[in-house]
């Protein structure tokens, strides 16, 4: 499995998280009560990309496993509810 690298975005952005899976580049709305979304915006070198997010240091292992296994390059955006995973316990980890 690729690794994985969560941001919090700071500010007023549409997606509230940037992730990195390997190389590959997502942004992720994630919101209480909210399905989430995400749009794939291609591959970058991990070592070299920077965001203005903030890396978030302990995430839970719910939100790992579900952008593991959701996050596709094939795709440009799909959904997924967290309401099911308890969000409160994924946000803050």
């Amino acid at each position: 499995m690729p690794y994985l690298q969560i941001y919090k975005n700071r500010g007023n952005y549409i997606y509230s998280h940037t992730v990195l899976k390997g190389e590959d580049l997502y942004q992720v709305h994630i919101t209480p009560n909210q399905l989430m979304r995400w749009k794939y915006l291609g591959k970058v070198d991990p070592k070299i990309y920077q965001t203005q997010g903030e890396l978030v240091r302990k995430p839970s292992m719910k939100l790992i496993s579900i952008l593991q296994r959701d996050l596709q390059p094939t795709q440009k955006q799909a959904f997924e509810s967290f309401q099911e995973w308890g969000f409160n316990e994924i946000i803050t980890g």
